[in-house]
């Protein structure tokens, strides 16, 4: 088996509000026009009328054209983002940034617009000039710029980014519990940057981090298995998923994902215990098969063919019949082999492997006319009849 695989992809939804849409001193004075359909616009679209905000905004930009003062656009911009259109607000607040090329307010909407229309490079591009054009940087928005880098592939400018924010909490620049929740969404993003960027080592102290600040976190713990998991350490994936089922009650895929680690690192006695208590008191017949395995391969094979045979009081099928006639023939039981391949024929009286392998066990359990059926029968089949004949001419001479 292998590790189940961790989702660390830290998907940041984006939480910051548009700023609105006013008048900056950086441009020439706003007409008269502008001024009224900048009032009526904004009126609509406060008393939840933003189609007809736009149309008032289009009309004036319709006479104005290039002479469209920032504020319109960027009120336009807000309206569209108001109507779910996010692509369409991008491109009006980028009319905006055109005459208002200094604006930080544009520049954040730009960048959250554009982060909801996924064009990921675009937003963390305008997201960053907004940070550098306040009067002093914004965490939560710098931490939206390094989530944009992220989803854009940019994974070592989103390190940059973080490692830069996390500084500054190290620095007291982030206090309250607001600060405290931005530094741990910046470890967690943090975590999932270093990863993609190929640096384990970074991304597993930044989870350590997170779990001295909160050490009875089971998320941190779900993370740091995650993170180890994907650095190769099993053992140690393991270990850590194992506190989390400590400290809370275990959810199923937990406990599967820890029987994964268990399985993949060696440790079946443990693998076992982890899918035992995931399947629960009656135990499907996918996870019969598995425990199963699992026995097996740990040298367990009463317990083994137990599983076996209570997959099948669920969901009678032959080839685990010949699973388990396999496994029985490997220690030496040739005759419960053999007893296990006809119970399979009874189901799947057309299966040309199973006839061979009756003949071949029943001849080694001392059963020659047993044996000399099923190898005729199996000479019927075209893809056994050779091995079949073969048998048939050494179980001749015995």
């Amino acid at each position: 088996m292998r590790p189940t695989a961790f989702f660390l992809l830290f998907w940041l939804l984006l939480g910051l509000p548009l700023t609105c849409g006013t008048a900056r001193a950086q441009e020439p004075e706003v007409s008269d026009a502008a001024r009224t359909a900048l009032h009526e616009a904004a009126q609509a679209l406060e008393q939840g009328r933003p189609a007809q905000a736009e149309a008032t905004l289009r009309a004036l930009i319709a006479v104005e054209g290039e002479a469209a003062p920032a504020p319109v656009w960027h009120l336009l911009g807000n309206v569209l983002f108001d109507q779910d259109r996010p692509a369409d607000a991008a491109r009006a607040f980028a009319s905006g940034l055109s005459r208002a090329p200094d604006d930080p307010a544009l520049h954040r909407n730009l960048g959250i617009a554009a982060y909801q229309s996924r064009d990921y490079a675009l937003a963390a591009e305008h997201l960053e000039r907004a940070v550098a054009l306040g009067p002093t940087p914004e965490p939560e928005l710098l931490l939206q710029a390094a989530a944009a880098r992220h989803q854009a592939g940019q994974h070592r400018q989103a390190v940059r980014l973080l490692e830069s924010l996390t500084a500054q909490a190290d620095r007291g620049g982030m206090s309250g519990d607001g600060g405290a929740d931005v530094t741990a969404r910046a470890l967690e993003l943090l975590a999932a940057a270093a990863l993609a960027d190929g640096d384990g080592a970074l991304a597993e102290s930044a989870v350590l981090r997170c779990l001295r600040a909160e050490p009875g976190a089971g998320r941190w713990w779900r993370l740091l298995a995650g993170v180890r998991s994907r650095r190769g350490d099993l053992a140690g994936a393991a270990a850590a998923l194992d506190a989390l089922t400590r400290l809370e009650p275990p959810a199923e895929k937990d406990l599967r994902a820890l029987a994964d680690l268990y399985f993949a690192a060696g440790a079946l006695p443990l693998g076992i215990q982890a899918l035992e208590r995931a399947a629960g008191p009656r135990p499907a017949p996918r996870d019969c098969d598995a425990l199963a395995q699992a026995s097996y391969r740990a040298g367990r094979l009463d317990a083994a063919l137990g599983w076996l045979d209570a997959a099948q009081a669920q969901a009678p099928d032959a080839e685990r019949l010949l699973r388990k006639a396999a496994m029985l023939e490997a220690r030496g039981r040739a005759a419960q082999a053999a007893d296990a391949c006809a119970q399979a024929l009874e189901l799947a009286p057309g299966n040309a492997r199973a006839w061979l392998r009756l003949g071949w066990l029943a001849r080694e359990a001392g059963r020659p006319e047993q044996a000399r059926r099923a190898l005729e029968r199996a000479a019927t089949f075209t893809q056994t009849a050779g091995a079949a004949r073969r048998a048939l001419e050494l179980l001749g001479n015995d």
